[in-house]
Order: C-alpha cells, then structure tokens, then sequence
C-alpha cells in the first residue's frame, strides 16, 4: 500500500541530525538495528512512500568553515551549521534525514513521483500524434464521423 510520504517539521538535535519521523519509523520496522539497507529495500522504502530520493553530502555541500570544523577539528556539533541544499531539478523536494554515515554526514530529501501527471502527458502524446484515432478505428472499426465526435468530446 503507498502512504504518500509528506514533509515534516524539522527539529535538529544538539549535533544537527534530524529524520522524518515516518520515515525513521518506516526504518525500525523494516531494517531494525542493521547498519543499512539492501538495494531491494531502498527500492520498497520508495515504493511504498511513493517519493524519489537524492543524497547530499556534507562534504561537498557545507560552507568551507563548517566542513573544516566537522572533519579537522572533529567537531561533530559542526553539521548544526551545515543547511543541506536542496537537489537540483524539478520537484518539491523536502528533507527526509540529515544523518552520520561513515563516509561523513549526509542530507536524504525525497519529492513525490509524479505518476498520475506523466500518464496524462502520455495520454496528450498518445491523441496528439493520431495514434488515439487509429486505435478506435482499428480496434472498434468506427467510422470516422464518430471517431471525430469523441474527440470533440474528450
């Protein structure tokens, strides 16, 4: 079942980390104590929110004083003053997680896919080209007369 995934307000701990609170919720029932997911998953993980993710990472995102605190000085309250940036590209893109990984921290955003909109644009494809109107005649053998009339009417 898919339980669209909305964004969330965002409250940081001391150190600057925060997840969604469904999502991480979503986490402990399906990946419980294990350090990370496999990529059948992360697959389940969108389908079932129904979002597209992208990662940003501290590293190559964070003002150059915060990244120096965080990884030369080892200051972890650093990631506090690091504001992910959101993805490029389209989309309502909103904060999921900003977690520690072993490679540094890292900002999940997610953004709802957009199925419904790229049918229908499939579907304006599909009639502008002609190939709705051979479809009906081939499938149904209507005459052209009718075909017009339920093009004028859809």
């Amino acid at each position: 079942m898919i339980k669209q995934l909305e964004p969330a307000e965002i409250i940081r701990d001391q150190y600057g980390f925060w997840t969604h609170p469904v999502f991480s919720k979503y986490l402990e029932c399906v990946i419980g104590d294990s350090e990370g997911m496999t990529s059948e998953q992360f697959e389940e993980l969108k389908l079932h929110f129904n979002v597209d993710f992208s990662k940003v990472e501290m590293e190559f995102d964070a003002p150059e004083d915060v990244a120096e605190r965080y990884w030369d000085q080892e200051e972890l309250e650093a990631v506090a003053y690091w504001n992910p940036s959101k993805p490029k590209g389209d989309g309502d893109w909103f904060l999921v997680s900003i977690n520690d990984t072993e490679d540094g921290p890292v900002a999940w955003w997610a953004k709802p896919k957009n199925t419904i909109d790229k049918q229908v644009n499939l579907m304006d494809q599909f009639i502008e080209s002609g190939e709705f109107d051979k479809t009906l005649n081939d499938f149904f053998g209507l005459p052209e007369s009718v075909v017009q009339s339920l093009k004028e009417v859809s």
